[in-house]
């Protein structure tokens, strides 16, 4: 893909992501050896479950922080990233949980409050790696957990967005969008669930994020597909 269209296009994915409430992290804020964003990690622990936190500061002091993500990531290591973000970790024999999922109903404010702190992050071009150069071009991530990376769908969109009217744009972006929603459907499943199973949200999210999508990337660009050789990528 004309690498000017995929960076129109994510642009446009940023652009409706910051202004819906995520947050822009940054690759130099990026621990590549542990793959996590510390710092949003720990905030979001301090700020819904501060006695866990107050009760381990009184046996780390200033490394509290250093230990939580030692175990945090080591927890990961053995259990999965998603396990981890369901169900928690343990550190020093406290259960910590690093996601609080929307509540079943909203008769408890706490619950509630908690599942408001998540961080929701977006990341532009995001170098993972701790001994090479290699990177992501989208990534989302949740309390300093990166988990998805939006680039396998740019070149679909952004080629339906250049060779079509809105009408027909919108039938290939609600199909790359009910993909990515399969792709992760067990990170929330009330999410998933509500966008399979209930006809008018999900023409209101796809229609809605279409829109502003389509809007955003140029339609005087031309798309013109990259061919691969021998030597890599032309």
């Amino acid at each position: 893909m004309n690498r000017t269209s995929e960076q129109a296009f994510e642009n446009a994915i940023a652009d409706v992501l910051l202004a819906s409430g995520f947050q822009r992290h940054y690759s130099k804020d990026f621990d590549r050896e542990n793959a996590i964003f510390d710092k949003e990690a720990i905030t979001f622990i301090q700020a819904t479950q501060k006695q866990i936190w107050d009760k381990l500061e009184v046996l780390h002091g200033d490394k509290t922080g250093e230990r939580i993500i030692a175990a945090l990531c080591k927890w990961m290591d053995e259990h999965g990233a998603l396990n981890t973000l369901r169900h928690g970790f343990k550190c020093y024999g406290k259960a910590i949980r690093i996601a609080f999922f929307k509540p079943a109903h909203g008769l408890n404010p706490e619950l509630e409050s908690r599942y408001a702190a998540n961080i929701l992050g977006i990341t532009r071009q995001l170098y993972f790696s701790p001994k090479t150069k290699e990177s992501l071009n989208v990534t989302l991530s949740i309390n300093g957990i990166p988990v998805i990376e939006v680039s396998s769908q740019v070149e679909a969109i952004a080629q339906a967005a250049q060779a079509n009217p809105i009408d027909k744009f919108q039938l290939v972006f609600g199909q790359e969008l009910e993909s990515l929603f399969i792709e992760r459907m067990e990170l929330n499943e009330d999410l998933f669930a509500r966008y399979m199973n209930d006809p008018e949200f999900k023409e209101l999210v796809s229609q809605w994020l279409g829109q502003q999508v389509y809007a955003r990337i140029p339609k005087n660009i031309s798309y013109r597909p990259q061919k691969k050789s021998k030597k890599g990528i032309t």
